[in-house]
């Protein structure tokens, strides 16, 4: 083992809960510095299969939280059969509600309340609490006998128990049905801001990744957001990537079988190369469902998947604009580091949008493809 494998690799593990059968098993969690020491990202990985109020009103300090909702029909996330809502706001007793029936992200801002997330299910859902801070915590609140409220901390650094939670093991389906047709909900649309609806996307790079896919695009995509990341099944083997590193934000490439619930359901070898320096790195090889964080200023790649049943990939970055620092060689000797961004360029078929590297406009692959090569313009280009 080397330095990488050892600290910088975590293995999920199926985990079973006892909250209530409206949550499908297993589930698999990576629970930032407690799984890995110095890690700054918190997420989960749930799949919901009956209806539940999930959830009380709390906020988090400091750290932004991302809830994720998708289809469970994997690759296709937009098989969205559910409804539902997510209180938010500033004051607690003036929450507003975002109703969610597609596909979509909701960014909670540190100190935003938030909660209850009203779920209510007609077809299997994924969520994924996305938190980016090392140590999970929250703050709820609690009435006093005399009226007034007692503020809760709750955190995986006292180890308390998140006692909404422990409510839910007498879980009841029959106790949530569905939203009446002419529900009332105060929503003003003040904070119809944080909600991101993702849309259907298709990358033309080759046949190696499942259609449709879904992509949040940072900043570019989600305004004020911190989060990049794509949801993609890789259904054949492939290289990826050159060797680049990135400046100054944590990266978290995640490898689950697509099966949800079960991303257990796993048969592949990844293959990655990580270090300080490009020409001694280390090479990391899991076969597992996994975290690998990617350390600020590290470099990596490339990856080489090797695929027997399909897996899904998740790169996750935490900052709002994507970009990589990478070397090339210069006539003279020596090297020349350049930059490459989410910031650089226009999309050549709709210029009024940024491009997302979807693949369709381009004459060939460019130059940080997988061998650093130009190829012939392949039949889609035209």
């Amino acid at each position: 083992m080397g330095y990488y494998q050892d600290n910088c690799v975590f293995e999920l593990t199926p985990e079973h809960s006892d909250w209530g059968e409206f949550l499908a098993r297993p589930s698999a969690y990576f629970r930032g510095n407690l799984d890995m020491p110095g890690a700054t990202y918190h997420v989960g990985f749930q799949t919901f299969v009956k209806s539940v109020d999930f959830e009380e009103p709390h906020f988090h300090m400091a750290a932004d939280e991302y809830l994720v909702f998708l289809g469970a029909n994997v690759p296709d996330v937009f098989d969205f059969d559910a409804v539902i809502e997510v209180d938010i706001g500033e004051d607690p007793d003036h929450m507003e509600t975002l109703v969610i029936d597609k596909a979509a992200v909701v960014k909670v801002p540190p100190y935003m309340w938030h909660g209850p997330i009203r779920f209510r299910i007609k077809k299997p859902v994924i969520f994924q609490q996305a938190y980016f801070d090392g140590t999970w915590s929250k703050v709820s609140r609690r009435m006093k006998p005399d009226g007034g409220w007692d503020y809760i901390y709750c955190g995986e650094d006292v180890g308390s128990v998140n006692t909404a939670l422990e409510k839910l093991k007498d879980y009841n389906e029959a106790d949530y049905p569905d939203f009446a047709p002419d529900r009332v909900r105060v929503n003003t649309g003040k904070y119809e801001h944080l909600k991101y609806e993702l849309p259907e996307m298709v990358t033309y790079w080759g046949d190696w990744c499942a259609k449709p896919q879904a992509y949040m695009h940072g900043d570019h995509d989600f305004p004020g957001s911190h989060y990049h990341i794509g949801f993609q099944v890789f259904t054949k083997s492939v290289p990826m990537e050159v060797p680049h590193f990135h400046h100054h934000a944590d990266e978290y490439l995640v490898f689950v079988g697509p099966h949800f619930p079960d991303v257990f359901d796993y048969d592949a070898t990844v293959t990655m190369f990580i270090g300080k320096d490009p020409e001694n790195m280390e090479r990391i090889v899991v076969d597992k469902p996994c975290v690998i964080r990617v350390p600020a200023g590290t470099w990596h790649c490339p990856i080489y998947f090797n695929i027997r049943k399909p897996l899904m990939f998740q790169a996750t970055w935490l900052d709002g604009i994507w970009h990589k620092i990478l070397r090339r060689e210069k006539e003279g000797g020596g090297w020349e580091y350049y930059y490459e961004g989410d910031n650089l360029r226009h999309c050549r078929l709709e210029p009024d949008k940024w491009c997302n590297i979807c693949g369709k406009c381009f004459a060939g692959l460019n130059e940080t493809a997988k061998d650093n090569k130009a190829y012939a313009k392949p039949d889609w280009a035209e």
